[in-house]
């Protein structure tokens, strides 16, 4: 992507990422997929029914993308012994540059590429950063647009609701 192009992307993204507000909370199913992490396994969606899975959709050039992983970092960390999988969907368009970019940042979590925007375009992701909740049942119950506080946190209350429902 051009420098020029990306710094009005990145503009954009950033004034969007003010308002971190959820999106609805929709109770249908989430759709399924299969992609390739970048430690070269295969994730598939439906393979984690039964735990309440956080996907995060991002990109390494996303500013207030780059803001949001320490922040699932830490909610990864507290919740995944309760059964919250957090699954960050790289939508780079090359995917070398995510393998590295997620050993500098120490990201412990998944993290899913998705070049083709197959599984952004199944959510109907149109922004990034996109986070979304699908509950231990498979179905959707979130979805939250850019970052900040307000995001942090409605995004742990809804985990945590999330958590000790059946």
């Amino acid at each position: 992507m051009p420098r020029g192009r990306r710094a009005v992307l990145a503009a954009g993204l950033l004034a969007a990422s003010a308002c971190g507000k959820p999106a609805g909370q929709p109770a249908s199913s989430a759709p399924d997929f299969q992609v390739e992490t970048v430690g070269g396994e295969t994730l598939r969606l439906s393979a984690l029914k039964g735990k309440v899975v956080l996907l995060d959709f991002w990109a390494t050039w996303c500013l207030p993308c780059e803001e949001t992983i320490p922040k699932l970092a830490v909610l990864h960390q507290r919740y995944r012994e309760r059964g919250l999988e957090v699954v960050g969907v790289s939508v780079d368009d090359d995917v070398r540059d995510v393998p590295p970019y997620a050993k500098s940042h120490g990201i412990g979590y998944a993290v899913a590429l998705d070049p083709d925007k197959d599984v952004m375009d199944a959510y109907g992701v149109r922004s990034i950063p996109t986070t979304i909740l699908v509950d231990r049942s498979g179905r959707l119950r979130g979805r939250w647009l850019g970052t900040g506080a307000r995001l942090e946190r409605e995004l742990e209350a809804e985990v945590q609701k999330l958590l000790v429902e059946n």
